[in-house]
């Protein structure tokens, strides 16, 4: 993350018409809270109905929701299968390893 956070530092103090081109620590705060809200920028999964399951793609993954015979869901998202006792549970649990994905993709981990 610290590349990141260094390069994100450096484009914010690049655009400032000084002869100080050196990042400042507000520069850093800036480039901190960039990095906090991405995250929440991950377009969402886009979810259809495929008979009597639920799926969606990503650019790198495949994500299937179907119910279970224990009278809950199951999450199959080509990597693990993992229980889930509403089909939106199931959803959000997809959407998470989703995020996970493009930020690991990046360079970053999701607390």
């Amino acid at each position: 993350m610290s590349d990141l956070r260094e390069k994100l530092a450096d484009v914010i103090c690049s655009n400032r018409a000084v002869d100080n081109w050196q990042a400042t620590p507000s520069d850093y705060d800036l480039a901190d809270a960039i990095i906090g809200d991405l995250p929440d920028m991950v377009q969402p999964l886009v979810w259809y109905n495929a008979g009597p399951e639920i799926q969606s793609q990503s650019l790198i993954h495949f994500y299937r929701v179907y119910a279970n015979s224990a009278g809950g869901y199951t999450l199959d998202d080509n990597e693990a299968y993992s229980a889930h006792r509403s089909q939106d549970e199931a959803k959000a649990a997809a959407q998470a390893h989703h995020v996970a994905q493009i930020m690991a993709a990046l360079g970053m981990g999701v607390e």
